[in-house]
């Protein structure tokens, strides 16, 4: 394999794996709108723009966990936060 393949390929991997994260990305980001939305309606939407603006996808996950077993918007915020 000359270099050029070899920096072509990883190249590729690169790209496929950045592709993947940008994936699971946008998925957490609309569960969260998802479940909020269901679960506290327009206040819960509020929150919306700040969730975006993470980046992190561990931080996501922790995020979508506590819509789901929060019993009030604040719950929500104190992750978030």
């Amino acid at each position: 394999m000359t270099l050029a393949e070899r920096l072509r390929n990883e190249g590729r991997q690169q790209g496929l794996q950045q592709g993947i994260q940008q994936g699971i990305h946008e998925g957490l980001v609309e569960a969260i709108e998802l479940g909020l939305g269901i679960k506290f309606g327009t206040r819960g939407m509020k929150l919306m723009p700040a969730i975006r603006r993470i980046k992190d996808a561990e931080k996501l996950r922790a995020v979508k966990e506590a819509v789901k077993i929060a019993k009030n918007i604040s719950e929500v915020k104190e992750v978030i936060a």
